[in-house]
């Protein structure tokens, strides 16, 4: 009974093409499934011919030459053939019966959904090499063109500025009120210029970990002072005044002193642009555990909550309700210089009361080489 329900399961139920082959590589035995991948109605069509006489030449080529395999080694084969537009792994057994081979059994499944899924695979790996090979390419071709661009645009602005500068002082004969007057806002223009170029092209550089720190120690004290001079004349126009109290004894900080000279720089020039006239900008310099707090205040127009949730991101600028021009790079460059200090930037916001607060940690007066990699 169990015999016979087995032969049965095997030889009707078996989704698997199974055949069994004498030594001659003759079909002896198989299933249905093998009449139905032939298209045959009865077994008397298949038994005792070989594959060249049930199969085209190049797939009989194929079985023939693994079963011969077999034959010669008695060790177990396996192999994919393509059969009516259909993928099959073939398994091979020697039967071996008193050291002697005796017949030959091949069990095959079709692995057409698999062998497709593969390729698939294999497409989008292939395409998402493809895609980042052409990237790579962009972003070569992307760095010429901001070096390029560095080279043939900040040497002639540099001039500019320069003989702007001169004429203003008077060097090349006296000039007029409206004429000193015009010049002045020629070398703002200018300088402008100057800083939104350098603020593109470093954080381009940031963002492709192309930027090293240079760390090493000055005083922090020396640095805020040249920021407040630098803006001077700028405050003095809205009738702004500057108050700067430090509150350590000493101010040594080990860091990389042009990017925190341009971050402190930056958002006292914030400060200054959004500030109302007649008002007061407070710089505030203290330690708090084991950082130095820098602390700037101003009193400006609110800020709304989305741009506060924002406002240290890339392109985001207050430009819109303030009428100020930017494309919104100056606070995100200072975020990503603090944070490559392991340090902190963040707003606090109170109405019409805005304070940027920038801690720094203590560290060592070693100097440090620290390769910047932004995401």
């Amino acid at each position: 009974m169990r015999e016979t329900l087995l032969y049965d399961a095997l030889m009707q139920d078996c989704k698997s093409i199974l055949t069994l082959k004498d030594v001659n590589l003759k079909y002896i035995w198989f299933n249905n499934s093998f009449l139905e991948i032939l298209k045959k109605n009865n077994q008397s069509e298949i038994l005792n011919k070989t594959a060249f006489e049930l199969f085209e030449k190049d797939i009989a080529n194929i079985i023939e030459k693994h079963s011969e395999r077999i034959i010669k080694t008695h060790k177990q084969q396996t192999y994919k053939i393509k059969i009516n537009e259909n993928t099959y792994k073939i398994c091979l057994y020697p039967i071996i019966r008193e050291g002697k081979l005796k017949a030959v059994l091949s069990s095959a499944f079709n692995i057409s959904k698999d062998e497709k899924i593969k390729y698939k695979l294999l497409e989008k790996l292939f395409n998402l090499k493809y895609t980042k090979e052409k990237e790579k390419k962009l972003d070569e071709r992307k760095e010429l063109f901001i070096a390029t661009l560095t080279h043939d645009l900040k040497n002639p602005l540099q001039s500019q500025i320069c003989t702007l500068e001169l004429l203003k002082k008077g060097n090349f004969g006296s000039i007029s009120d409206n004429q000193k007057e015009i010049i002045e806002m020629l070398l703002e223009s200018s300088k402008f210029m100057k800083e939104l170029l350098y603020s593109v092209l470093t954080v381009y550089k940031y963002d492709n970990g192309l930027v090293k720190l240079n760390k090493k120690s000055f005083d922090l004290n020396e640095i805020i002072t040249a920021c407040i001079l630098e803006t001077k004349c700028f405050a003095k126009d809205k009738n702004i005044r500057i108050e700067y109290k430090n509150f350590m004894e000493e101010c040594i900080i080990s860091a990389d002193e042009n990017h925190i000279r341009r971050v402190i720089g930056n958002i006292l020039n914030n400060a200054l642009n959004y500030a109302f006239k007649d008002t007061l900008i407070s710089i505030i310099v203290a330690q708090e555990r084991k950082n130095i707090s820098i602390k700037i205040k101003s009193i400006s127009t609110p800020i709304s909550e989305e741009l506060k949730e924002h406002i240290f991101d890339k392109y985001i600028s207050g430009m819109n309700s303030d009428k100020k021009i930017g494309i919104g790079l100056g606070l995100y460059f200072c975020k990503k210089v603090i944070e490559a200090h392991k340090g902190k930037i963040y707003l606090n916001s109170n109405n019409i009361e805005n304070e940027f607060i920038i801690n720094l940690p203590i560290e060592s007066e070693t100097e440090i080489q620290e390769k910047l990699s932004f995401n």
